[in-house]
């Protein structure tokens, strides 16, 4: 939500496709397919620390002469590879809510190689201010967006060890790939050989129901939280979310794009479907332990499904 709702806060349409049915990162088949004259730019949202496919997405829009912007809210020190997240495009971003791999409580940083991009960034979060101006000129709009003093320095201590657990939680997470991929019936999200490190703010598995004795997802969830495996919930399908449902998002639109139809908004997106309600997180705290932590979440899910016709 926060991703298309910086597009409307543009008075721009996000245009949704459907994601990989593997990564459930962004399908750049259906990107494709969606660009018209109209498209400005390509967002890439890196889900639960996993990079979408850079490679096939920067062919597209090096071709189309579009941006790249990279919300990498869920990929602090991710890699694709070798190289960081957040420095394919013309920009990356990186969420410091207090759910995410380093945080301020709220917040987030922009990055960018593009001088000119940076210069127009960072007056648009300093009130419309340009560097070296006086301080009282303001050249265009924009509003205090500013981190303050302390958030700053809470996040450079954090980074001083954001390396380290990364490479914990990487390594953990390989683990449980190679320990979950014995059970039948769940399946790790793929991670690409492209993908040199991910920073796993989150591990996401797809739990095919049929192995668990048909229980609901939610279920399976009451049942992870019993046997003391943290977990949070995946998103819902963006389409169906009431802004969308109720035509309040028009109201950001302007022109004939405010009241012409959005084929889009009509589509099925399965893989989408499937991710959002099919999905199990743990999130990346659980990733920060010993290979014995990771054997016993593995030891959990294998006596839920052992047990799962009682739990139905």
């Amino acid at each position: 939500m926060a991703t298309a709702s910086a597009v409307l806060f543009a008075n721009a349409l996000p245009v949704l496709v459907d994601v990989d049915p593997e990564t459930y990162c962004i399908n750049p088949d259906l990107v494709e397919e969606a660009i018209t004259p109209r498209t400005k730019a390509v967002i890439a949202v890196h889900m639960g620390g996993h990079p979408a496919d850079l490679d096939r997405l920067k062919r597209i829009t090096d071709r189309k002469k579009l941006a790249v912007i990279e919300d990498s809210s869920h990929a602090h020190a991710s890699e694709w590879k070798g190289k960081r997240i957040g420095t394919f495009g013309v920009a990356g971003t990186f969420s410091f809510q207090s759910s995410k791999l380093m945080t301020a409580g709220e917040g987030g940083v922009i990055i960018s190689n593009d001088e000119k991009f940076e210069r127009q960034a960072r007056s648009v979060h300093d009130c419309g201010r340009m560097p070296g101006e006086w301080f009282y000129s303001h050249f265009i709009y924009g509003s205090n967006y500013r981190l303050s003093e302390w958030q700053g320095a809470v996040l450079q201590a954090q980074l001083g060890r954001l390396d380290e657990q990364t490479k914990v939680r990487h390594r953990n997470a390989r683990l449980l790939d190679r320990l979950l991929g014995k059970i039948p019936g769940i399946t790790p999200q793929k991670l690409d050989d492209r993908c040199t490190r991910n920073g796993q703010y989150a591990y996401i598995f797809h739990v095919n129901k049929k192995e668990f004795a048909g229980i609901a997802t939610d279920r399976f969830i009451a049942a992870m939280n019993a046997e003391g495996i943290p977990n949070q919930a995946s998103y819902p399908p963006l389409h169906q979310l009431h802004m969308f449902r109720n035509g309040e998002y028009r109201k950001r639109l302007c022109g004939k794009q405010a009241k012409e139809r959005h084929a889009f908004l009509k589509r099925r997106f399965p893989v989408t479907q499937r991710a959002a309600w099919e999905t199990v997180w743990i999130p990346q705290p659980a990733l920060l332990g010993d290979e014995e932590d990771v054997e016993e979440m593995a030891a959990s899910l294998s006596k839920i499904q052992k047990h799962a016709k009682d739990l139905a």
